[in-house]
């Protein structure tokens, strides 16, 4: 079986989404286990998917000079170690529409990522999905929600801040899952 830095080459070269799915299922496990030290595990699984994410995306100007492996476990490293700071970009979910054209994969579209995000919701609890879509859909203000749900503003602070990092980690899985398909 070919070593992490031999996967790191080929995909280099080919670029083929074959050889990104082989970096992959090679290093995800490891990496999420490893953020795992440092961050929660939901925190964790966004970190080494967001990581995913930039690897393909920068492919052409990533340079490793020593081992792939070091190199993905430093980037998780400082990964978390920005997030437990607080200099984690924002909840919005802007960046991940914006990964379709990023990507230059021209066949996701708007529609494409409009269902991953939907289906992303669709994995909430009840609860956090009513007071999530209150917010986002009916333009509620955190002290209207938490009055009519008969809570304090921190849980619904606390209810939106979940749903937010749910549908994150769902549309990057959506995202990655596009990639490896082909579309």
């Amino acid at each position: 079986m070919p070593g992490i830095n031999d996967i790191w080459s080929e995909f280099k070269q080919t670029g083929s989404t074959k050889s990104f799915r082989k970096l992959y299922d090679a290093c995800y496990d490891l990496l999420y286990r490893y953020a795992s030290f440092y961050v929660d595990n939901l925190d964790a699984e966004e970190v080494v998917l967001d990581l995913m994410l930039y690897l393909w995306r920068n492919r052409d100007s990533i340079e490793i000079q020593s081992s792939v492996e070091s190199y993905l476990r430093t980037s998780v490293h400082n990964r978390c170690l920005n997030r437990l700071r607080g200099r984690w970009p924002s909840t919005s979910l802007e960046p991940v529409a914006e990964l379709g054209t990023e990507m230059d994969l021209g066949r996701i579209t708007e529609n494409d990522i409009s269902i991953v995000v939907w289906e992303a919701m669709a994995t909430l609890s009840p609860k956090c999905r009513q007071i999530f879509e209150m917010s986002r859909n009916d333009g509620l203000k955190n002290s209207e929600i938490a009055r009519i749900m008969g809570l304090s503003e921190k849980s619904v602070e606390a209810y939106i801040t979940r749903s937010l990092k749910q549908i994150r980690i769902f549309a990057k899985k959506g995202l990655l899952l596009l990639i490896f398909m082909g579309i």
